[in-house]
């Protein structure tokens, strides 16, 4: 199940979007999924790392 959401950005930084995913050969959906991904995967990881 995929879930659609819409986006306000400064230019400044759909610019850097944009740039990216060029770079890479894909399209800011695809870089923004990326970016999101990564953050909850270091999320979890950091979670996973005793506090005590």
């Amino acid at each position: 199940m995929s879930r659609t959401i819409t986006l306000e950005l400064p230019d400044d930084i759909y610019l850097a979007l944009q740039r990216m995913a060029e770079k890479r050969g894909k399209n800011i959906s695809q870089i923004v999924l990326e970016l999101i991904k990564n953050m909850l995967a270091e999320d979890q990881l950091l979670q996973a790392i005793p506090t005590n």
